[in-house]
């Protein structure tokens, strides 16, 4: 096979209603018995996702002739070919609203490369040209495609031909096809441009050009002011319910919520709002650290099973710590305001037990079975990498600033790490990053990492906040039972109404006061000393018992009653305050204004 022979895909999206693109790849230089493969999982996203369970039908054709195409394992299918010019027809469900797979209906298309694109085995670093069809109907007349993919020949609303260089490149190039609102900026001299889907409501446009203009050029700067792309491209989609992202080579794919962009006359960014700027701010900074600076077994994945690494929490929790910090950087968000990010995420790994349990580095390594399928028992046994990563990153920046006195810091760290190890996607390892970080004075690396990376201490959090003219303060924590409902005593679960206002425990807190009354996650719940129990009655019925109390409950249990007495407890440390401390020495005025410019 000649990897300069490029590889032909068309994409027919007329069956939008049957939610089937119709896909014809084309060879001209096929082996014998070419083979073709589909990933089992996205890059970025770390589970088996089994993509191939949505391919419904497969076609084979030689010269025009039909011939036999057969399935050899989950995700490979191999075809009877004898010459050189085959095509292969093949129709895939999409009808996955994530930002990880694929979706098509009558409103819009958008799908990344992994879940759709069959491999022609041999055939990864050959060019691959792909061909959008528009369709036909006239409800489409209005439909845009976006992808940051280079153009071979479009027409004005993007139908027509891309190309790229390798199958690598073919899967980090997502599309979004369908009417849609589009934003332009230039961030240090770059060309950025956003693309708004779904659910809008009125907004500032202003405003959030002008404040994602402020945080790209940030970590620009961060990053020794220049970018490893040429431009970059935000897909955003809108919808109730929506959260998450998956970072591209110069793109990201956003869900969020309708609620989540500008008011008019917004002064303070709102919660909905910075969560939508820390997500932009999250898959922004992954275009240096992990689709460039990466673990070195990613440097060649095989996406045909795990790619394991001890260091989610580097390119996760580092980047997490980022994608709030940049706000602040970027003036987007006062200093109080990050604060109050800061205590709420702290609050959150202070309520998660498992932080006792499982170290980053395990956690990381076993994203595949543990994090990315959470259950029932998730938070007294995983710890995020993610969250407890991001503290990792503040004390390891305040440690370098301090160690420093404060003219150098994270940031730096970062910035060497990338041009050292992911300019040319080198790859790094974990000695390789510790070594940079105690380049920065930091000694007794190996106890740092046998504490807070491989294991379960906690973080010195308050000690090295004080330093930086920063207090936090732990607190009792009401919001036990739920979210919202605010209790005098600690039960030691979560609890559900379901459509039928029946209160189902959907979380049993390890050691907690129902664990020790023999409560299960999926209980009923029906009564609270002898009054029954509905969503209009919880807070008052439940906020009636007091810490070293007892309770009698009447429970069902795969239909059979149950009646339980529970010893209600004192609230539990685990909700926090930060704040600015309001004097403080000329030393901690200086770190202050280092770290958060305050």
């Amino acid at each position: 096979m000649n990897p300069d022979v490029p590889v032909q895909i068309k994409i027919d999206l007329s069956l939008m209603r049957s939610h089937l693109y119709q896909i014809n790849l084309s060879l001209s230089d096929a082996a014998k018995k070419q083979k073709f493969l589909l990933p089992t999982w996205a890059p970025g996203s770390y589970l088996i996702r089994e993509f191939a369970q949505h391919i419904i039908t497969i076609r084979a054709f030689e010269n025009g002739q039909e011939i036999a195409v057969s399935k050899i394992n989950k995700n490979t299918f191999e075809v009877n070919n004898m010459s050189q010019n085959i095509d292969l027809f093949y129709e895939v469900y999409g009808f996955d609203s994530s930002i990880r797979a694929a979706f098509i209906d009558e409103t819009q298309a958008f799908f990344n490369g992994s879940s759709l694109f069959l491999c022609p085995e041999h055939k990864k670093n050959a060019r691959f040209n792909i061909t959008i069809q528009r369709p036909q109907e006239q409800s489409c007349s209005v439909w845009r495609v976006a992808t940051s993919m280079p153009q071979l020949d479009i027409d004005a609303q993007g139908f027509g031909s891309y190309s790229c260089l390798s199958y690598e490149e073919l899967i980090d190039y997502p599309f979004q096809i369908g009417a849609m609102k589009q934003i332009c900026f230039d961030a240090a001299g770059i060309s950025h441009e956003m693309v708004l889907v779904g659910d809008l409501r009125p907004f500032d446009e202003n405003r959030l050009i002008a404040d994602l203009k402020a945080i790209c050029e940030s970590q620009i700067k961060l990053f020794g002011g220049k970018a490893p792309f040429s431009n970059y491209l935000f897909i955003a989609r809108f919808e109730e319910g929506g959260h998450g992202g998956l970072e591209h080579r110069n793109s990201s794919m956003l869900l969020a919520s309708p609620y989540a962009l500008p008011s008019q006359d917004l002064l303070e960014p709102d919660t909905q709002y910075k969560s939508f700027l820390s997500l932009c701010s999250h898959e922004y900074f992954h275009a240096w650290n992990i689709k460039r600076l990466m673990p070195k077994n990613f440097v060649t994945l095989d996406l045909n099973t795990e790619c394991y690494t001890s260091m989610l929490w580097l390119f996760e929790g580092i980047t997490s710590y980022y994608d709030d910090l940049v706000l602040r950087k970027a003036g987007v968000i006062s200093a109080e305001s990050y604060l109050d990010i800061l205590a709420k995420n702290y609050a959150r790994l202070l309520r998660n037990k498992g932080r006792f349990v499982q170290s980053l580095a395990q956690s990381s390594f076993d994203a595949w079975i543990k994090f990315y399928r959470p259950n029932e028992n998730t938070k007294n046994s995983v710890v995020s990498y993610y969250l407890k990563g991001a503290f990792i990153g503040l004390l390891m920046d305040l440690k370098i600033s301090f160690q420093n006195h404060h003219k150098k810091s994270l940031d730096d760290l970062m910035s060497v790490a990338f041009y050292n190890y992911g300019s040319e996607k080198k790859g790094i390892d974990e000695s390789e990053f510790f070594a940079l970080f105690e380049d920065f004075g930091i000694k007794n690396i190996a106890e740092f990492k046998d504490n807070y990376i491989y294991g379960t201490q906690e973080l010195p959090l308050a000690e090295w906040l004080h330093r930086f003219g920063v207090d936090i303060v732990i607190i009792a924590d009401d919001h036990t039972i739920d979210d919202k409902t605010k209790l005098p005593a600690y039960w030691g679960l979560k609890l559900r109404f379901d459509d039928h206002h029946r209160a189902i425990i959907n979380y049993v807190d390890k050691d907690g006061p129902a664990m020790h009354a023999g409560l299960s996650p999926f209980d009923e719940i029906i009564a609270v000393n002898n009054i029954r129990l509905d969503p209009t009655n919880m807070a008052d019925l439940l906020g009636t018992c007091r810490p070293h109390e007892s309770a009698e409950l009447v429970v069902a249990r795969k239909k059979v009653l149950r009646v339980y007495k529970i010893f209600l407890d004192k609230l539990p440390l685990t909700n926090c305050k930060i704040t600015l401390k309001r004097e403080i020495s000329a030393a901690q005025h200086d770190a202050r204004i280092s770290w958060i410019g305050q």
